[in-house]
């Protein structure tokens, strides 16, 4: 999750010189050890660009503003179907307007020094948060509303909070919440796999979301 991030950031920056995907925790999580891996390079580049080469700060942003900003809510997700051979550009994302075009959107407006500061640094923060919500399964297939339509039982319970417990939030935040841990202890955790099996970041949006 994270090291894809630092595909995006890292590669877009370096020319300088992400219903929810994840809860607040889950995008923290993946933003710090995002941040863990971003070279000096990236890190002088964000601080040049936003004041600070912090990007935790970021992760849920784009969340935040999705009531006053309706028309963003498409950009979290993409709906391909389950019984196809991936993502097709022109069934799946007709007008540009799903997760994997607008991390490619972003990416190009991030790396164009021509574009005004507030549109880079926009693309900064909409970065951090679509490429942890692509790295959600449910938020990159069609079947059930991407996982909302199906319920299912989190560990013994039916009942989620409020509301019956479906698939789709049971990876937004149940198993993360259920491990017990601390959100520093989660990314200990995860950069002992990243080191142990060598991961690197690599491939493109229509990539990680298939």
């Amino acid at each position: 999750m994270g090291t894809a991030m630092l595909g995006a950031l890292g590669l877009a920056l370096a020319t300088s010189v992400p219903a929810h995907a994840w809860g607040h925790k889950g995008h923290r999580i993946i933003a710090e050890i995002a941040e863990d891996h971003l070279t000096p390079a990236t890190i002088t580049a964000l601080r040049r660009l936003m004041g600070s080469g912090d990007i935790v700060q970021y992760a849920t942003w784009a969340d935040g503003i999705r009531h006053e900003r309706p028309e963003t809510a498409p950009w979290h997700y993409v709906n391909i179907p389950a019984d196809s051979n991936g993502y097709d550009a022109h069934r799946d994302c007709p007008e540009g307007d799903c997760i994997v075009e607008k991390i490619e959107e972003f990416s190009a407006i991030l790396r164009d020094q021509k574009r005004s500061s507030e549109d880079r640094q926009e693309a900064v923060v909409f970065l951090v948060h679509l490429v942890g919500d692509i790295h959600q399964p449910m938020h990159a297939i069609e079947d059930a509303r991407g996982g909302n339509d199906v319920p299912d039982v989190e560990f013994g319970n039916a009942i989620c909070g409020l509301h019956s417990c479906e698939l789709h939030s049971t990876w937004d935040s149940g198993m993360i919440r259920h491990t017990g841990l601390t959100e520093q202890h989660y990314v200990h955790r995860l950069e002992a796999i990243i080191t142990t099996d060598h991961l690197r970041a690599s491939g493109d949006a229509g990539q990680w979301a298939n």
